[in-house]
């Protein structure tokens, strides 16, 4: 395919998605890891054939990423994963089922336990309709007597 490079040698293989913007691609062996943004969140995807499938993670709030993968031929891939409560930690992805093997969870320093806290992702609504996302997290139970103070930034 080197060869034939013009504009009517091309095809589609991955369809235009107005909700899903591709950021980067990562070539493997067997399938394709693809990284992206969907909704505002950060996003992970495998292509295999004509299949594209979205990894999913328990929280509404996070952020993850592609990390170190040197080896085309592997059946795993690196990333790295973290949300409003949860530190930075790196999974190993098994890129046919994808299977999640916990390989390193950062500390937090202190007596932090993130079942005190709760996060939630709302949506506000710009003067031009643009939908903004806003990520919130509060000690659980922090508004059950009324509204409360917040930060903005």
């Amino acid at each position: 395919p080197l060869a034939a490079t013009d504009q009517s040698s091309w095809r589609e293989v991955i369809p235009y998605d107005h909700g899903m913007y591709l950021e980067q691609v990562y070539p493997f062996a067997d399938c394709l890891l693809l990284s992206g943004r969907q909704e505002g969140l950060s996003q992970l995807w495998t292509y295999r054939g004509e299949a594209l499938e979205k990894l999913d993670w328990a929280e509404s709030v996070y952020t993850v990423e592609v990390g170190e993968n040197r080896m085309y031929t592997t059946t795993e891939a690196m990333v790295v994963y973290e949300s409003l409560l949860t530190p930075r930690t790196f999974y190993e992805i098994d890129l046919g089922t994808l299977q999640r093997r916990l390989v390193h969870k950062d500390e937090v320093p202190g007596e932090y336990n993130p079942a005190d806290y709760r996060q939630e992702r709302l949506w506000a609504t710009a003067a031009d309709g643009t939908r903004v996302p806003m990520s919130l997290v509060s000690r659980v139970g922090a508004f059950d007597l009324g509204p409360a103070p917040l930060i903005l930034r």
